[in-house]
């Protein structure tokens, strides 16, 4: 269809699953959908991105013989011919070709030689039903079809051979086989090509061949996850050619000729099971064999079966596509979470099995009392690379060098027998060991690793339970000592030395630990700007003491109750302004200081099965690493690359142990049977990322949060995505002029327990430091919401950069020093010696309102369903921000935010997040006695929410608080639930529900309406019934804000009657989190009839509301639900049961208006506010149909300010599009947008009499099962359309 004048639609981004990947010369080209990237991997940058097979997608490109930027791009059942272009240092693509479409779907193309010395003119393409062409690109000519005698669909085909005289298809059939004949061979009675040879084996259909003409070798892979590798051998003699042995002869490379072929034997030499889903494709490569399948993951193996390693970097499910380079020395992947990833290999590749074991034997002492006869080692130690330290059970302290294999005795003390604990400095100059007597030695090396000088000291009365060396952040020098006894007595030591290397412990600090069944400090962290240590016990609690005071032993100022289970903390760390923990709950969480206070921000788990966190690492390159245990093997985890990079079956955790990692060289020592296993393998730290990932599995929202204006790489849209992945992803981008689009992953934020299906957020003024601040509600399976906090700065400064809690893209960790890291852990205690953050890498450091946003005083606010939630915001001239210690680094510090996205802008805008709390229905009343269960709530798992909405107070009246949020909730149960969300004390509060629909009630929106007296709140909600429902839900808010306002004066009035009481340092914290610019005196609009100030119970009464008399022309298809109550009612009897949930709130009752709008469910609803009192409420839904309906909408005086609702008009298009639609956006008076599962996006036109929709234009969209979409103002007369489904789009219209 023609485009309308003045109407363009310009596609900016798309990002999908990689399902082409090819090497040209120094560079890789990728295909997602219709677009051509082309990568640097030398700087692994995106050099270029152009479409060229729009609307099909790319599945294969195929280099000419001749010259290899040559290129042959197929897809689906298009071909195009194009020229990679190379002037000087720049790339560019030249289209030799139309796009030119067949007869079916094409499986495989290959460059053929007809007659000599032509190489490149001539295509053969094999079709979906097993037909193959003969095509001369050059005068777009078909000169040959071949057909066939086996007329089945096929699965997947690959050529072989160069001439096609002898070129000869193996194809993989539906029908488990793969087949191989030749377009010149025997035909039978019909003209048909008979088949060569046939072979069996697979029990489901083939996915993909690949032929190796050096090694004469085929290997196919199938559904029934397996790969088959066969050998072909020629048993036709030959006496002018190479002469055979009785078993054939030996055929050169690309010396198969057809009748080779006729007389070729198969034989099975393999079959290979590795891969936990199915096989989608393998390569042949000179000593291994490559695969990739649906379990995103990518196996090398060798000849002889074995699995040499297994790459798992991608996310989801499916990896789609893989090449390797000319040298055979890097495999590339890309998946279906939209990544590319580069794996490097050699011959030498061993992978995490190969790890080298030695085994030592402690020495026989001559001329002690002490034997070696009844001795065995007790504690183990790395200190650095070389230098391994052993605690035996009588006492003595062992020194081994590595590479002499000598033992040296540090240490032979009685005193020190039965039971010791010994704990090692990250510098590696100080040992310290403590015995069950109550006493400390301390041991100071020099640079040799010599011992120079020993103190020791009484302590206790009681025995030592652990020692800590404990590091200044930033630093490797060791400053601490925390000493824990038997009965929670915790003292912090100075540690000095002189320069005759005296050094001396001096007490600094005394705290005392709370009671609990295990009181003693398993790993902690000093924080030497605020003298606050941080320590967690072997309770799982996490402790807070100041040690700001001398004297008697402190409590602590806060605690965070079996945050880690009961089984213990085991790792305590400081890095880049934020304090994580870890534990044996399988969890690591990051926590910000926040006026004074510790706050938990996010909480995170590494992959399924890895229950046992025992250590967190980050390196320099920004790599973030998980020491644990995963069954019986220790393991190295990279978050970064998603890949475990070590690990050694040493029989589990409850063992003494060891670990360092110096460079890629990383050393584990352990005790196993009472003796010492020392080892040692590569890692390799560093995985070339060419794309980052977005989601593993489809999405199901989007939502723009916002757009900075100004910044360096142009606008910067920031929006955010959910997925059936359980994540939401902060993600901004930009557009280029050379197609290249920043797209960047910000941030990840985890922790629902099912796939999120609903996004909605509101603005907040709570963080005044960032450029813009957005709450951010997340919702979905199990019932859960959560609220998220989104802070955007538009830009950086050099030495002022606001940090990205946690998470860059990927879970990615950056750095600001430089060193080693090692770890010991002890079966005697829990014993944990790492005290402080240590780099690894010795390298320096590179320096739903959902629709517009509300201007103040604006009265009539668009809040269609799934519209953005800002419109722009301009960027602020000052990039010297007074940002809280929570968000900066030290202006000393200076670094880029590299991540895996392809460049790095310090003009990019960045996201901090923070996780403020969670709601879910099925959550219990009762008090939790044991906190470390993790099952405190029993959640309906049948209870869905599946769209949600949000505005603050401050929206429906701008005298109110502005942390205070609603938000509306669609339900699969046949709810529509209010919340109210209070972003001060983190709560959420059930304020009303209605179970009207009956059915699933699939969107939710809200529109707030300006009257002469006060605004009003209109929400909306349709279902799989067919109906929209509107409810005015006004008196319930306002009683709400009413209620906490009156609430907090109270609060204030308590502090200020009390005076200087003993209960004082209590109120002072009350009134700390009451008095804020937050607390505002009750709005005079909400002061009852008399003038009078509503009490606390006038608010808590019930209320319900009114249903409203709906004038409706005739012959419209809307019912007045007001005489229908009985009905409804019977109906609701008749509904779920839920009486197993504690839900609390008021019944809303039945809605303001209904009208039955679709013949089944309404997937999206759109409604916009026209003029004066005039709406327009547009809808979608799966009966492929779009309905518009014209409404009049007002509060008379007369009716006591409630709300009426008038139909004054309906147009309808019964065949809106081909599929179900599954959004709808009205742009103006006479523009909508409406996006489906047919992969279109139409744009209408409303006429002039309102009665008809016409369609503009439509253009094709190259996201599969389209799921949502979103659209926002750009400038005048500019919008853009984000369409999210299998990977997401956006796209620029200009009307």
């Amino acid at each position: 269809m023609a485009s309308q004048t003045g109407l363009h639609i310009k596609p900016q981004l798309l990002v999908g699953p990689v399902t082409a990947l090819e090497f040209i010369e120094d560079v890789l080209i990728s295909g997602e959908g219709p677009y051509l990237s082309v990568y640097s991997v030398e700087r692994t940058t995106s050099i270029l991105t152009e479409d060229v097979l729009s609307p099909c997608n790319i599945h294969g490109f195929r280099k000419g013989w001749s010259t290899s930027s040559l290129i042959c791009v197929f897809g689906q059942k298009s071909v195009r011919i194009l020229h990679l272009v190379k002037d000087h240092a720049r790339y560019r693509i030249k289209c030799l070709t139309d796009i030119c479409e067949f007869e079916d779907w094409i499986w495989d193309v290959a460059w053929v030689c007809v007659k000599k010395g032509d190489q490149d003119s001539v295509l053969s393409l094999a079709l979906g039903h097993n037909v193959v062409l003969l095509w001369d690109w050059q005068r777009d000519s078909v000169l040959q079809r071949v057909t066939c005698e086996e007329k089945c669909i096929l699965y997947c085909a690959k050529f072989v051979g160069q001439s096609w005289d002898d070129l000869v298809l193996a194809a993989g059939t539906v029908f488990n086989q793969v087949i191989i004949w030749s377009m010149n061979g025997q035909k039978d009675v019909q003209g048909q090509q008979v088949v060569l040879q046939r072979l069996s084996g697979h029990q489901g259909v083939i996915f993909s061949i690949c032929f190796d003409p050096r090694t004469k070798r085929l290997c196919s892979v199938s559904d029934d996850r397996s790969i088959k590798l066969w050998q072909l051998t020629c048993t036709l003699n030959k006496t002018d050619n190479k002469m055979s042995d009785s078993a054939g002869y030996d055929m050169d490379e690309g010396d198969i000729t057809l009748e080779d072929w006729s007389n070729m034997e198969y034989t099975l030499i393999n079959t290979l099971y590795g891969h936990s889903a199915r096989v989608w494709d393998v390569g042949l490569l000179e000593h291994f064999i490559v695969s990739v399948g649906e379990d995103s993951t990518c196996v090398l193996w060798s000849y002889e079966g074995k699995v040499i390693q297994k790459f798992k970097g991608h996310k989801g499910k499916s990896i789609w596509s893989l090449a390797v380079n000319e040298s055979q020395n890097l495999l590339v992947t890309g998946g279906g979470d939209c990544s590319i990833r580069a794996w490097p290999i050699t011959t030498t590749l061993t992978g995490a099995s190969e790890v080298t074991e030695k085994k030592l034997a402690l020495p026989v002492q001559t001329g002690s009392s002490i034997t070696h006869a009844d001795d065995f080692p007790r504690s183990v130690a790395l200190l650095g690379d070389l230098v391994m330290l052993v605690m035996t059970n009588n006492g003595v302290l062992y020194k081994y060098e590595m590479l002499s294999s000598n033992w040296e005795v540090l240490m032979a003390d009685t005193r020190y027998r039965s039971y010791s604990v010994l704990a090692t400095s990250l510098c590696k100059r100080f040992i310290a060991v403590g015995n069950i007597h109550g006493d400390i030695k301390v041991f100071y090396l020099n640079d040799d690793a010599l011992c120079v000088n020993q103190i020791e000291k009484s302590v206790y009365q009681g025995k030592v339970m652990n020692v800590l060396w404990l590091t200044d952040p930033g630093t490797d020098q060791c400053t601490k000592l925390l000493t824990s006894g038997s009965e929670g007595n915790v003292i912090l030591w100075n540690v000095t030395t002189n320069a005759d290397n005296i050094c001396d412990l001096v007490k600094y600090a005394n705290v005392s630990l709370p009671y609990c069944k295990q009181r003693w400090v398993s790993a902690a962290q000093y924080l030497h700007e605020e003298d606050i240590l941080v320590c967690g016990d072997r309770g799982g609690t996490v402790h807070v003491y100041d040690c700001s005071h001398n004297g008697e032993a402190s409590s602590p100022l806060q605690s965070f109750p079996k945050i880690h289970g009961k089984t213990g903390v085991t790792c305590i760390c400081y890095h880049d302004n934020y304090v994580y923990t870890s534990g044996r709950d399988g969890q690591y969480r990051q926590y910000v200081f926040v006026d004074g206070k510790l706050e938990l921000m996010n909480s995170n788990k590494v992959f399924k099965g890895l229950e046992w966190i025992d250590q967190l690492l980050f390196t320099s390159d920004g790599n973030m690493l998980i020491l644990g245990f995963h069954t019986s093997y220790f393991v190295l985890w990279s978050v970064t690359h998603n890949q475990r990079l070590f690990q050694v079956d040493c029989g589990g955790g409850h063992r003494a142990w060891d670990f360092n990692l110096n460079q890629n060289i990383a050393r584990f020592a352990y005790i196993k049977s009472g003796g010492i296993v020392a080892c040692e393998g590569v890692v390799q730290l560093e995985q070339p990322i060419l794309k980052p990932s977005i989601h593993g599995r489809e999405m199901t929202r989007v939502v723009h949060l916002s757009t900075i204006k100004g910044a360096k790489c142009g606008d910067v849209h920031i929006c955010a995505t959910s997925s059936e992945d359980t994540t939401v992803n902060l993600v901004s981008f930009s557009h280029s002029s050379d197609g290249v689009c920043g797209l960047k992953v910000q941030n990840r934020l985890q922790g629902h327990i099912s796939s999120v299906r609903a996004l909605a957020g509101t603005h907040s003024n709570y963080t005044p430091t960032s450029d813009v601040t957005r709450v951010l509600f997340s919702a979905g399976g199990r019932a859960q919401i959560k609220c998220w906090r989104v802070n955007v700065f538009s830009q950086i400064a050099n030495t002022q950069n606001p940090t990205v809690p946690l998470h860059d893209v990927d879970n990615k960790m950056v750095s600001t020093e430089k060193g080693s890291s090692s770890v010991m852990k002890s079966d005697t205690v829990l014993l944990d010696t790492k005290s402080g953050y240590r780099d690894i890498i010795n390298s320096e450091v590179l320096t739903k309102d959902k629709h517009n946003t509300l201007p103040d005083c604006i009265p009539i606010v668009d809040c269609a369903v799934h519209m953005s939630l800002g419109e722009t915001e301009q960027t602020r001239t000052q990039c010297n921000h007074t940002l809280s210690k929570a968000f900066l680094l030290s202006k000393s510090e200076t670094r880029n935010f590299d991540d895996e996205s392809t460049n790095t802008d310090s003009g990019v805008p960045t996201c901090t997040f923070e996780h403020l709390g969670s709601h879910m229905l099925g959550k219990s009343g009762k008090k939790c006695y044991k906190p470390w269960k993790k099952f405190q709530y029993n959640p309906n798992p049948e209870t869905r929410y599946m769209d949600l909405t949000a505005l603050t107070a401050s929206m429906l009246d701008a005298t109110m608080p502005t942390d205070l949020h609603f938000v509306a909730a669609a339900c699969s149960d046949s709810y529509v639930r209010l919340f109210c969300f209070n972003e001060k004390t983190r709560t959420f509060n059930i304020l009303g529900q209605s179970a009207f629909h009956c059915h699933c009630v699939l969107c939710v929106g809200h529109k707030i309406i300006s009257n002469k007296c006060h605004n009003s709140v209109l929400i909306y909600s349709a279902g799989t019934d067919g109906k929209i429902a509107f409810w005015d839900v006004t008196q319930i808010m306002r009683h709400h804000v009413c209620a906490v306002i009156l609430q907090r004066e109270e609060n204030k009035n308590v502090f200020h009657s009390s005076g200087d009481s003993k209960n004082g340092s209590a109120c002072k914290r009350t009134h700390h989190m009451n008095n804020s610019n937050l607390d505002l005196p009750v709005p005079e609009n909400m002061h009852n009839v008399d003038g009078s100030v509503p009490s606390i119970s006038d608010c808590d009464k019930s209320h319900k509301c009114v249903n409203m008399e709906l004038n409706v022309p005739t012959g419209q298809s809307v019912i007045n639900q007001a005489g229908s109550r009985t009905a409804n009612s019977t109906a609701k009897q008749s509904s779920t049961d839920h009486s197993d949930l504690k839900v609390e709130g008021i019944d809303m009752g039945d809605p303001t208006a209904v009208f039955h709008a679709h013949q089944s469910g309404v997937n999206a609803v759109s409604l916009k506010h026209i003029k004066d009192d005039w709406f327009i409420l547009a809808s979608g839904g799966d009966d492929n149909a779009l309905h518009m309906t014209f409404l009049q909408m007002a509060a008379p005086e007369d009716k006591d300010g409630l709300l009426e609702v008038t139909v004054t008009g309906t147009a309808v298009n019964t065949s809106a599009h081909a599929a179900q639609i599954t959004g709808v956006h009205v742009l103006d008076a006479k523009h909508l947008l409406t996006v489906s599962i047919d992969q279109r996006l139409n744009i209408w036109q409303l006429e002039d009499d309102c009665t008809q929709i016409t369609l503009m234009e439509s253009k094709f969209v190259n996201v599969a099962d389209v799921a949502d979409m979103d659209v926002w103002s750009s400038g005048e007369n500019k919008y853009e359309v984000a369409i999210c489904g299998v990977g997401l789009q956006v796209l620029s219209i200009t009307l």
